[in-house]
């Protein structure tokens, strides 16, 4: 029995509610005893990780729910008519959309009376509402976003935002996926560019005072085949799983913001350590190099599979914080939010954050990329981009042929965490064995693939 398979059995038998820890002791027990199914060549620590997976699909697809109760985290299996609810507010979604819309000069002052008084220059680095821009690739658009509430809604606000959004989304034919917790909203949709615009403007009739001021990053002139292939509108715990508790990452401690032409100003900083809080995959195809004039600073690559790794590598490596200027980034600023405010609750100061993260980074430098060497790892179907002068710095990991698109849905054999494949070795016949695959984390020493994947050895 595979491992999502039994966590479900496994729940139902404690009556659909467990403790984490304790599902999972008993997950990696059963593994032991041979009840649930292995390779040979899993390690006890590899069975954690994909518990960890496992347990992320069925959150992402509504079979289960993991939340946080009396300081310990549970997680509870969700029955089919619940989560079949999502899909009966369909038919009202057209009276939904209609029952909120407001006449847009009231929008706009309503708007104004809720921005909060903020930096000039802050609000100018944020365009609110571009026009899309008439390009020959396609009429489509791409939007990228993140709001956290304050105060965090309750369960019934949550429940009640999903519905209205899965309703309004669907009914204008917008594809792609809406993460939404308690404390926030974490997007990445697809649409024509109107549409896509609608929903933005819907965003703020429905709550001015949490998205009035949000960096909406639209990606415009995408054609059809850039459109994601389905609607998924759903609740998780954390909208950046790193599964530690809120109140140990305060948002009122959180790093202070950067604008792009801040942030490269500061990395020229020789006293800079510059922390990638993405995980390693993301990393290996993009990253900040420092600048000739400061060739001691310090980039520092956690390489991580996965976030919930985070809180255990600050803690062991507090000595490379102390007395240095932090900065961290991510790839559109939402991992930056919780990660900075977790090290400042450790006591480590000095910690800035890239606003807007590598996309607005590169908006600001789309020509050679400032101080930005290779892709920038998305989640849609570009899976990569680049300033205009961009170099490709990563390797397939069969052939070793320079190649940053992790497009053929491939893993590494030992941890699972996706590897790069080329459109060659994709082809290939007979087919490359998934056996012979491995990420540079997992790659067994003796191949030459260590030489060529040194760039991301030698900084961190």
């Amino acid at each position: 029995m595979k491992i999502s398979q039994e966590i479900k059995t496994t729940l139902k038998d404690f009556g659909k509610k467990a403790k984490k820890k304790e599902l999972r002791e008993l997950i990696i027990s059963k593994w032991q005893e041979g009840t649930v199914e292995k390779s040979e060549s899993l390690s006890h620590e590899d069975i954690k990780r994909q518990f960890a997976d496992a347990l992320i699909e069925l959150e992402n697809s509504n079979k289960i729910r993991v939340f946080k109760e009396d300081g310990d985290t549970y997680v509870e299996y969700v029955r089919k008519n619940k989560r079949n609810e999502l899909e009966s507010v369909t038919s009202c979604s057209q009276s939904l959309k209609n029952s909120t819309e407001l006449e847009q000069s009231n929008v706009d002052e309503q708007i104004k009376a809720d921005i909060p008084r903020a930096k000039k220059e802050k609000l100018e680095c944020i365009p609110s509402q571009p026009q899309p821009v008439t390009a020959p690739d396609g009429p489509n658009t791409i939007l990228l976003f993140y709001a956290y509430c304050n105060p965090a809604m309750t369960s019934g606000q949550q429940d009640k935002a999903i519905a209205h959004f899965y309703g309004y989304l669907k009914s204008i034919g917008i594809t792609g996926r809406l993460r939404i917790g308690r404390e926030g909203y974490n997007c990445t949709l697809t649409g024509r560019s109107d549409a896509i615009r609608e929903f933005t403007k819907e965003l703020k009739r429905y709550d001015p005072a949490t998205f009035s001021n949000t960096d909406f990053k639209y990606v415009d002139g995408q054609p059809d085949n850039q459109l994601l292939p389905q609607l998924k509108v759903f609740p998780v715990s954390e909208i950046v799983t790193y599964g530690f508790d809120a109140k140990d990452a305060p948002l009122d401690m959180r790093g202070t913001h950067l604008t792009p032409h801040e942030f490269h100003k500061a990395l020229e900083n020789p006293n800079s350590v510059v922390i990638d809080v993405r995980n390693f995959n993301e990393a290996l195809i993009g990253k900040f190099q420092p600048p000739e004039n400061a060739p001691h600073q310090k980039y520092l690559d956690p390489k991580m599979r996965r976030s919930t790794e985070f809180p255990e590598w600050v803690e062991d490596n507090k000595p490379l914080f102390e007395g240095k200027q932090v900065l961290m980034y991510c790839t559109a600023g939402v991992r930056c939010e919780r990660a900075s405010a977790f090290m400042r609750n450790k006591g480590i100061q000095n910690v800035f954050q890239l606003e807007g993260g590598i996309h607005r980074y590169l908006d600001a430098f789309p020509e050679d990329g400032g101080y930005w060497k290779g892709k920038n790892y998305v989640f849609d179907k570009r899976y990569s981009h680049g300033a205009k002068q961009s170099e490709v710095i990563s390797f397939c990991v069969y052939c070793d042929e320079p190649w940053e698109r992790y497009n053929a849905q491939q893993t590494c054999f030992k941890c699972k965490m996706e590897v790069l494949l080329c459109k060659t070795c994709m082809r290939r016949k007979p087919a490359v064995k998934k056996s012979d695959l491995f990420c540079p984390l997992c790659l067994p020493r003796d191949t030459k693939r260590e030489e060529k994947n040194k760039n991301t050895e030698k900084d961190s």
